[in-house]
């Protein structure tokens, strides 16, 4: 009885300890770039690929960054500069037998350059600049670069040049925030954004999630007003999801797809729509993200039902693939 009643009280204690262990944040590497840069790449195949192009580019960032110190100031060290590429795909079928694929690159790189301006940044992605959730199927790619200035506590100012023929010009400014809420976690967001080729517009987001030992509730809003559409896209996702690792590049759009979750599964209910049409599809998905043999190396996939205002509501089943390789730090460390 003693014995049953010790072993009872140790589960009770693994399970509570459990219970308190929180994700883990996968953060790039805080070592600065030039250390990195003198150990060299490592390992063999992909691992020494991974590394050659990551050492590459921090060693090509950490120079060009030195270039701005004068002889009476002190160089400050050049962190590292994590950037990641992602492969997605989007096969849906539809009622009527036909089958619809959408094809995406990702690109997310942040140029950490300290000695040129302590406040500004330079960047290049693949996001929209309103930061739509759903991508897919509007083009191959969207690529923009651009300066990145932190006028404030919380505020970002953005301006740049979007891929495109001829190149588009774009600004922006951001502010976003983080409160704790009793367990609950509160993000809201919002960004004025103005390109040469759309016009001006207005995106928002609030995602609201709490963390219960590895599972999360979230609950995930988008609006996106344009002027020259004069109306407003809306976005609406509940995921309840298990994940050991959260992986987050500064992208609305993952937390509200679930791409940020990693090493789990979980379920995800979206509806979209738009303020003149109201409801336009909702859908529900499984997804599961994990890692390779190569822990810099994340494979996605989701299969989905989705109901469309403009099919008559018939379901069409789908499936999502993703690859995402992660440059922030040496594949063997």
């Amino acid at each position: 009885m003693i014995r049953r009643t010790t072993l009872a009280v140790l589960l009770c204690a693994a399970t509570a300890q459990a219970v308190a262990e929180p994700p883990q944040v996968v953060l790039p590497s805080p070592a600065p770039a030039h250390n990195l840069v003198e150990e060299g790449p490592a390992g063999k195949s992909l691992d020494r690929w991974h590394d050659r192009l990551f050492l590459g580019v921090q060693d090509f960032i950490t120079h060009a960054d030195e270039r701005y110190i004068d002889d009476s100031s002190t160089a400050l060290p050049v962190p590292v500069s994590p950037f990641r590429i992602g492969l997605q795909g989007q096969s849906l079928r539809r009622a009527d037998g036909t089958l619809d694929t959408s094809p995406r690159i990702d690109v997310d790189l942040l140029l950490k350059m300290p000695n040129l301006q302590r406040r500004l940044q330079l960047f290049v992605t693949s996001d929209s600049v309103d930061e739509s959730p759903d991508r897919l199927g509007n083009s191959l790619y969207d690529l923009r670069a651009g300066l990145r200035y932190n006028l404030l506590s919380n505020f970002d100012f953005d301006i740049g040049l979007r891929a495109d023929l001829p190149p588009v010009a774009f600004t922006s400014v951001r502010w976003q925030k983080q409160w704790a809420l009793g367990d609950w976690q509160l993000q809201p967001f919002i960004k004025a954004y103005a390109e040469t080729k759309r016009g001006v517009g207005m995106a928002s987001g609030v995602n609201l999630e709490r963390w219960i030992d590895h599972w999360v509730l979230r609950s995930a809003s988008y609006a996106n007003w344009r002027r020259d559409s004069a109306d407003t896209q809306w976005t609406q996702a509940f995921i309840v999801a298990r994940a050991s690792e959260v992986i987050r590049f500064g992208r609305y759009s993952d937390v509200l797809g679930g791409k940020d979750l990693a090493r789990g599964f979980g379920l995800e209910a979206k509806l979209d729509g738009t303020r003149a049409k109201q409801l336009e599809t909702y859908e529900v998905s499984l997804f599961s993200k994990q890692p390779t043999a190569r822990r810099w190396l994340y494979w996605q996939a989701a299969v989905f039902m989705r109901w469309d205002r403009q099919r008559s509501w018939q379901a069409d089943p789908g499936i999502r693939l993703s690859l995402d390789a992660l440059f922030w730090d040496r594949a063997t460390r």
